[in-house]
């Protein structure tokens, strides 16, 4: 009894820490949002990756900046470079592009009202073949995501 207690405290717990959303349409608004380094949101299988340092970008498959990054020039001196959240869907969007390219067309990620992307720093998609969407975050990730069934 006290073990199976245990096992749904703990899966009941997992479940709440991915911030796991589906539907046919994902809404990922993020004017406003305070993202840090290492924070993420996964579209699928494919995840997006925060970067706090711009060398990390190399080693991460598809990174996208944080709100502030810190930049190498060469030099001794490192800089530190502030990003608008309201870009970041446009980062997404040029990922989404690359995994288009790997995936059968029917089931390419289309980018929903681009003007909204980057006027409003919304990102909207769905499938071409309007199937459904699993999109995760990592733990108290602060744009506002909302589905459409």
């Amino acid at each position: 009894m006290t073990l199976s207690f245990f096992f749904l405290l703990l899966v009941s717990l997992s479940c709440e820490e991915d911030n796991r959303k589906v539907g046919s349409v994902i809404r990922i608004d993020y004017q406003g949002a305070k993202i840090k380094g290492g924070e993420w949101v996964q579209i699928d299988s494919f995840r997006f990756n925060h970067i706090e340092k711009r060398s990390d970008a190399k080693n991460i498959k598809y990174p996208i900046p944080s709100n502030t990054v810190t930049v190498s020039s060469g030099l001794p001196k490192k800089r530190k470079r502030d990003y608008n959240p309201r870009t970041f869907p446009v980062y997404i969007a040029k990922n989404i592009q690359k995994i288009n390219k790997k995936i059968p067309k029917k089931k390419e990620y289309l980018v929903v009202d681009r003007f909204s992307m980057s006027y409003k720093g919304e990102l909207k998609i769905m499938k071409r073949d309007s199937s459904k969407i699993s999109l995760k975050t990592s733990k108290n990730y602060s744009a506002k995501i909302s589905t459409k069934k």
